[in-house]
């Protein structure tokens, strides 16, 4: 059995985040054009706009009062409204606004931490304050100083706009409290802005909160499971959703993070961890290729003839051929000895056969040898020399004289006698040879032998 294994164990500390820039400009309150000398100065504040109201921006050292401690660092902005009848026009409440202009824009569909940090001014018992963050699509035009005393978004000013996140009520504390939420925006972002909103129902509030160290990261999202795959018939493939301190569930209630999957269907897993942030969706659709490839096709080893032909069929319904020689038929024919292969695919999967063919003589070994020579040098009949109409495994030939002394002899049928003998002519007269040889005759190697007289003559 063949397994397919995705092992993505993911243990995260800390935020994923594409980049280290915060899309939010100044979001500590630290840097201002000038001494915010009032406490409405919030036009001072790089990077932040006056939406609505009177938003409030404190730094140590500049205004005459500062009615909150910053989180972190000198500068910190109050975001109020009022529900009173007697101080504004018939009881319209009043609602503060701040807005920014982001550093790049937010894209629709991805993953963004956002958070700040935020406490209510009172510590009494009356607390009535929380926040709206509102994403735009574009920035909004003559923002500062709109409607003063209105509680709406009037879509003339804010066209698109998206609803991001609303915290709680805001208890009285004399700490600050920690927002972090997951923004995945339905259409580019731009402008983001923080909009005041009423908790309660009292008649007359007077209320603010201040927040502080405010940051926009994109954050990274990544697959678990990589692309959609197909299996061969009786492959598995394992899926890895393990996560550090998360809740993981699966689409179809399975309820461990690691699973094998052996059936084709669609695979989805939901990750919600403390990081990342953003809750972590996966999804994977395995399918099988179940068009049958069997694991022989090919004849067994095999011996032919040598001038002969064979045919080595792999023809099996649906599927694609890959053979050694490169063919991409279905059947080869073979004339030659070797080992031959071919790789079968239904598209996913693919196994591979083999053969080899050999070729042996399949007639009698003929062998001649001629019975008179002519060693006269004049380039005719020169050399005795033995003649097979097959391929010899191995030869000897041996020369006698009349007397039965050896006086010549060679293990290379292309090597002849010359008639010489210790460098000069043997005289005219007949004499034996004796040749020992083997051959391959219907693929049996048989050893055989040849005597008999030769005449020199000149």
């Amino acid at each position: 059995m063949i397994n397919k294994t995705y092992l993505i164990v993911v243990l995260f500390l800390i935020p994923l985040f594409c980049n280290a820039q915060n899309l939010i400009v100044n979001g500590d309150f630290e840097q201002h054009s000038g001494p915010p000398m009032n406490n409405d100065n919030l036009y001072t504040t790089i990077g932040w706009d006056y939406v609505n109201g009177f938003p409030e921006y404190y730094v140590n050292g500049f205004n005459n009062v500062i009615q909150a401690v910053p989180h972190s660092g000198d500068g910190v902005v109050a975001i109020g409204f009022w529900i009173n009848p007697v101080s504004f026009d018939n009881g319209v409440t009043q609602i503060d606004a701040i807005g920014t202009k982001l550093a790049e824009p937010m894209i629709a569909g991805k993953h963004y931490v956002f958070s700040f940090w935020a406490k209510n001014r009172w510590w009494d018992e009356i607390y009535c304050a929380g926040l709206q963050v509102y994403g735009l699509e574009q920035v909004p035009a003559g923002i500062a100083g709109f409607s003063p005393y209105g509680a709406s978004l009037d879509p003339e000013y804010f066209p698109n706009v998206q609803l991001l996140f609303e915290t709680p009520r805001i208890s009285n504390s004399e700490y600050y409290k920690f927002f972090r939420v997951c923004i995945i925006p339905e259409t580019d972002i731009r402008y983001l802005m923080f909009k005041g909103v009423a908790k309660c129902s009292h008649s007359s509030v007077d209320d603010y909160l201040y927040v502080d160290d405010v940051s926009l990261f994109e954050e990274e999202t990544f697959s678990f499971f990589g692309n959609d795959t197909t299996l061969c018939e009786h492959e598995t493939l394992v899926l890895n959703a393990s996560f550090q301190n998360a809740t993981i569930t699966w689409n179809d209630g399975y309820g461990e993070p690691i699973r094998t999957i052996t059936e084709a269907g669609t695979y989805s897993v939901f990750v919600n961890a403390v990081n990342p942030v953003c809750p972590i969706k996966d999804t994977i659709t395995v399918d099988y290729n179940l068009i049958p490839i069997p694991d022989k096709v090919l004849r067994p080893d095999t011996t032919i003839c040598y001038e002969s032909t064979i045919t080595l069929d792999a023809t099996t319904p649906d599927l694609f051929y890959q053979w050694s020689t490169g063919s991409e038929n279905s059947s080869i024919e073979v004339s030659e000895p070797g080992t031959y292969s071919v790789t079968l695919s239904n598209g996913t999967c693919e196994k591979a056969d083999e053969v080899t063919i050999d070729f042996y003589n399949c007639i009698d070994c003929d062998f001649f040898v001629p019975n008179a020579f002519s060693p006269n040098d004049d380039g005719i009949n020169d050399v005795l020399r033995a003649y097979a109409q097959c391929e010899l495994l191995d030869f000897n030939m041996k020369i006698y004289n009349r007397w039965g002394a050896p006086i010549f002899e060679t293990s290379d049928i292309e090597e002849g006698w010359d008639g010489y003998w210790k460098g000069r002519r043997v005289s005219d007269g007949v004499y034996l040879y004796v040749i020992s040889f083997s051959v391959a005759e219907f693929g049996i190697v048989k050893h055989k032998f040849s005597t008999g007289d030769v005449a020199v003559i000149r």
